[in-house]
C-alpha cells in the first residue's frame, strides 16, 4: 500500500464500503495540528450482537463528514478481520522482521495458520503506520488506521509490561469478537494455537489482571 488512503480503502472495501472521490479527498485532508478524538467504541445490543459505533471528534469536520468517517471506520474495522482471514499484508511481510528484529514465524513459533494470517495483517498494518507517521504529514486516513490498530491490538496482542490479561477472559473475548467480526477465521485453530494465550497461561496467576 502506497499510503494511508490506499490501505484504508482496501480495508473498507473488504468491509463493504466502496470509496468515491469525495471520500478520498476527505481522507487525504491534513490534520497535522491534531485535536482528533474518538467517542464510542464496540457496543453490544440487547441481543448480544457486537458492532463498532465510533464517532470522530474534530472541530474541522462538518456533520455529514463526521458521519461518513464513522461509517468508513466501522467498515474498515470489519474489513480488517476479512483481510486477516486471508493473511493479506498491507506492506511487505519482510518489513516486519526488518522493523522489529524478528519475522512473524520467529516471534510466534507456537502459532497456527489462522493466528499467523491474522498477525500478518496486523503487524504489516503497524509497520505501515510507523512508516507513515515518520515520512509524511498526518492525514485523516492515518488517524482512522491508528484507530483500527488500537481496537485490534488491545484485544489480540500483548505489549511489554509486568502484567498479563487473564488468558481465560482474553480467550472468551477473542472468541466473541471473531464470531461477530471474523466469521471466515478458523476460531478453534486461532485460539488453540494462539502463542499469546499459550505464553500467558505459563505466567504466574498473580500477574494476571482483568480489564
Amino acid at each position: 500500500m502506497a499510503d494511508a488512503v490506499a490501505a484504508l480503502e482496501l480495508l473498507a472495501l473488504r468491509g463493504r464500503i466502496r470509496f468515491n472521490e469525495v471520500d478520498r479527498k476527505l481522507l487525504a485532508r491534513s490534520c497535522q495540528d491534531g485535536g482528533i478524538g474518538w467517542r464510542g467504541g464496540i457496543r453490544q445490543d440487547s441481543s448480544g450482537h457486537l458492532e463498532l459505533i465510533d464517532a470522530i471528534d474534530w472541530k474541522e469536520l462538518l456533520p455529514d463528514e463526521s458521519l461518513r468517517l464513522s461509517q468508513i471506520t466501522a467498515a474498515a474495522y470489519l474489513g480488517f478481520y476479512d483481510c486477516a482471514a486471508d493473511g493479506i499484508a498491507l506492506t511487505a511481510v519482510e518489513s516486519v522482521g526488518q522493523r522489529y528484529g524478528k519475522s512473524l514465524k520467529e516471534n510466534y513459533p507456537e502459532a497456527g495458520k489462522a493466528f499467523l494470517r491474522f498477525a500478518t495483517t496486523f503487524w504489516t498494518l503497524k509497520v505501515l503506520i510507523d512508516r507513515l507517521e515518520l515520512a509524511s504529514a498526518k492525514r485523516l486516513a492515518l488517524s482512522l488506521l491508528l484507530r483500527i490498530d488500537d481496537l485490534v491490538g488491545d484485544l489480540f496482542f500483548s505489549y511489554d509490561g509486568p502484567f498479563r490479561v487473564d488468558p481465560d477472559r482474553r480467550e472468551k473475548d477473542q472468541r466473541r469478537f471473531l464470531c461477530a467480526f471474523g466469521p471466515r477465521i478458523d476460531r478453534e485453530d486461532f485460539l488453540r494455537c494462539n502463542p499469546i494465550l499459550v505464553r500467558d497461561r505459563k505466567t504466574p496467576r498473580e500477574s494476571w489482571h482483568s480489564w
